[in-house]
């Protein structure tokens, strides 16, 4: 269960999920939505990069797994660099080093959670990512 000094932490704030697993999508909308933020979908890459286009900036946080079959985490935060320059990005992925992205490349913007995490892991990420 996340807990309660973290409900406050996306109050009035937007993230963007991009996962095609449904069933990660909806554990993972749920612990966003605890956490207060509103929450939008994308099922892609392609897809995120529409569903952004229609927000002018205005999404705070994209969470994006790093492998999906059309436009996968990289191409997701090349996208929101331009079309959402303010968002900080978050992957996440089932693969420790997948892609070369972890510890040794997360800076002020882009971060890393492996999978599987705990609702309290996601959100003290999510408060490292805000904060960054």
């Amino acid at each position: 269960m996340i807990r309660i000094d973290a409900a406050a932490l996306g109050a009035g704030k937007t993230a963007l999920l991009v996962d095609d697993n449904a069933a990660v999508r909806g554990l993972t909308r749920l612990f966003l939505r605890r956490l207060g933020f509103a929450v939008l979908e994308a099922t892609s890459g392609a897809e995120a990069e529409a569903v952004a286009g229609t927000q002018r900036g205005e999404i705070d946080l994209v969470v994006t797994d790093m492998v999906m079959p059309d436009g996968g985490g990289r191409f997701v935060a090349d996208r929101m660099a331009d079309l959402c320059p303010a968002a900080k990005v978050l992957f996440v992925s089932g693969y420790s080093d997948d892609l070369g992205v972890g510890a040794g490349e997360a800076d002020d913007r882009n971060h890393f959670l492996a999978k599987p995490f705990t609702p309290d892991a996601f959100a003290d990420k999510v408060r490292v990512v805000l904060n960054s």
